[in-house]
């Protein structure tokens, strides 16, 4: 292996990489006649900042559903970092986010998905 391609694999003390990562989730309500334990289809989502790739630092993202959901571990490995279901209610969905660099310990989010029914009231 050349000395370029070698130095391109370690890490450089004192040197601090930051990528800003968004997590969050959106819902919609499904009107009047959807079903009444589907009356919103949601998305839990994690992207990088203004959409940019997150591909080369995230090596999988999984989202760990309420146990109502089958199956309620969903792994990601590639973009986009996101789960779209359809529900009722309000529950915590933990994220977590491997990187591709092992030594980089995995993060782990804990995200209050709410569907929004103020909205669903005001469309009605």
């Amino acid at each position: 292996m050349s000395g370029s391609a070698a130095a391109g694999n370690k890490r450089l003390r004192g040197t601090v990489v930051v990528v800003p990562i968004v997590h969050g989730s959106i819902s919609f309500y499904l009107g009047k006649k959807s079903e009444e334990e589907r009356t919103h289809k949601w998305t839990a989502y994690v992207r990088g900042l203004e959409n940019r790739d997150l591909s080369y630092v995230v090596k999988s993202v999984e989202f760990l559903l309420h146990e109502s959901f089958d199956p309620q571990k969903r792994v990601l490995s590639s973009p986009p970092y996101e789960v779209t279901e359809s529900g009722w209610g309000e529950f915590e969905v933990n994220i977590k986010i491997h990187f591709k660099d092992n030594i980089e310990k995995p993060v782990e989010i804990f995200h209050l998905l709410r569907v929004s029914f103020l909205l669903a009231r005001h469309k009605s």
